[in-house]
């Protein structure tokens, strides 16, 4: 649409020289007769000059206009591409914590496993305290039963803590890209109301120039 209006410019002003050269060959003219038609030939350089001026200009603004919006599309393409990138790792970050959720459930279940494990070991290890005619080495192996059952302990434990310390570094983190997702999607609905001023703004000036030309 830009270059037909281009175009349509070109044709006019071709159509004004070659009206300006017809104008110089007739010779066959009376004084007065010539005296208006160079007044006319006059008017129609004025005008050649004026449309070729306008031409120049309209060629620049078109292409400063077409290198603002390539420029607005190459952002926004950016953008998008970043908002792709940020969506797949908070996809990652979230089957991450989904599983890291699941271990610690896991772990968590062992854990009250071994408690009441060792709390079963604790009842019988005191039972056995009040059993005087049982022997020392029963207590004994009781004991390191429970010795064994509480490091056991003491070790998930420390797993659950590790876990649910990643699970709360990876929700941070979650926190952060939804963040990031958010401010991407107000830049990219900036960007695209940029574009769409920047389409308005050449339409404007493509109406402005063809009212000029109608006038011509």
């Amino acid at each position: 649409m830009k270059d037909s209006k281009v175009q349509s410019l070109e044709r006019g002003l071709r159509d004004l020289e070659e009206e300006v050269e017809m104008l110089k060959s007739n010779g066959a003219l009376s004084t007065e007769e010539r005296e208006e038609e160079m007044k006319q030939m006059e008017v129609y350089r004025s005008h050649s000059k004026f449309m070729k001026n306008k031409i120049d200009q309209v060629k620049q603004d078109l292409s400063r206009k077409e290198t603002e919006l390539m420029g607005l599309r190459t952002k926004l393409e950016t953008l998008n591409n970043q908002f792709s990138d940020s969506k797949q790792h908070i996809e990652v970050l979230k089957e991450s914590l989904t599983a890291k959720e699941q271990r610690s459930a896991i772990l968590q279940t062992e854990v009250d496993s071994l408690r009441l494990r060792l709390e079963e070991k604790d009842s019988q290890l005191n039972k056995k305290s009040k059993q005087i005619q049982e022997t020392s080495e029963e207590k004994g192996t009781l004991s390191r039963e429970v010795h064994d059952l509480k490091d056991m302990l003491e070790v998930k434990e420390r797993k659950v803590n590790v876990l649910q310390k990643k699970i709360e570094n990876l929700q941070e983190q979650l926190r952060d890209k939804e963040k990031q997702m958010s401010s991407l999607k107000d830049r990219v609905k900036s960007l695209q109301t940029d574009t769409s001023n920047t389409d308005t703004a050449l339409t404007t000036l493509e109406e402005a120039l063809s009212e000029k030309v109608y006038i011509i």
